[in-house]
């Protein structure tokens, strides 16, 4: 799909049924390329208990419609380590590292439970039981429902939603020292105040990390874009100036207007 919403191409899973499609994806290739990544990986009827899926195929070169034969993708299955109570395993945000290939799962219910699958995990058969990484540390009653990872590894964007707003936190990630994805996400975030959408499930960052996009679920939703004037750097030591100049100097591009909501 284009910026501007207009559809280039479809891609079908030949023999693949979606029981519940929640996120997507993007992460390297080491043979060259990109990978998608389709987390299968909702279940709010809490009827899932053998696990849930993920999907990694190569990412198309070119437009055009294509059917992809089982042979042209992959399928994890993954379960949860711990599940305690009903529902607990329904998730509907999912991410990779650029820098590993880790894919992390974050479930839907409280602040978020994070989960983590190594990569070289594609390069073993049979099912895997899911790394817990603790909490995410966004605000109670705040249920993600997407997330995404800044091409260059620095920055973490999860949308969240409840009963009288969305927000995206954003999570700033110095990898100058080696911080992972855990710690990161343990850290204060940014908060943005998102446009409001009927059932706003989607957040994506531009190829270039300049800024974001959103769209909700349903028919003929517009596609908003998110631009930041500054991006702020993970530095430690930079971060309280950054964030001030963040607050100040970010814009939401809808129609031209600038409408964007940033606190620290």
């Amino acid at each position: 799909m284009s910026t501007s919403g207009v559809i280039h191409s479809t891609v079908t899973l030949s023999g693949r049924t979606a029981v519940d499609w929640e996120d997507m994806a993007i992460g390297p290739n080491p043979s060259g390329g990109n990978y998608i990544y389709i987390g299968d990986i909702g279940d709010n009827g809490a009827n899932r208990n053998s696990g849930v899926d993920i999907i990694r195929l190569s990412e198309p070169t070119s437009t055009g419609n294509a059917t992809l034969t089982s042979a042209q993708y992959q399928v994890k299955r993954v379960t949860y380590p711990g599940i305690i109570f009903l529902r607990e395993e329904d998730a509907e945000s999912l991410f990779v590292d650029p820098l590993n290939s880790d894919l992390y799962i974050i479930q839907k219910l409280g602040q978020g439970n994070l989960f983590r699958m190594p990569a070289n995990q594609w390069n073993v058969s049979g099912t895997f039981s899911l790394q817990s990484q603790g909490s995410i540390n966004t605000e109670a009653d705040y249920r993600p429902t997407a997330a995404d990872i800044s091409p260059d590894g620095k920055h973490i964007l999860v949308r969240t939603s409840r009963n009288n707003g969305t927000k995206a936190f954003l999570f700033l990630r110095d990898i100058t020292t080696n911080q992972t994805i855990q710690s990161a996400m343990q850290s204060t975030p940014l908060q943005i105040t998102l446009q409001s959408e009927p059932q706003g499930e989607s957040i994506a960052w531009a190829p270039d990390g300049s800024g974001f996009y959103s769209i909700s679920e349903g028919s003929n939703r517009p596609v908003y874009y998110y631009s930041f004037s500054v991006v702020p750097e993970p530095s430690s030591a930079a971060l309280l100036l950054t964030s001030l100049a963040f607050l100040f100097s970010c814009r939401r591009r809808l129609g031209g207007s600038i409408a964007l909501k940033v606190r620290s």
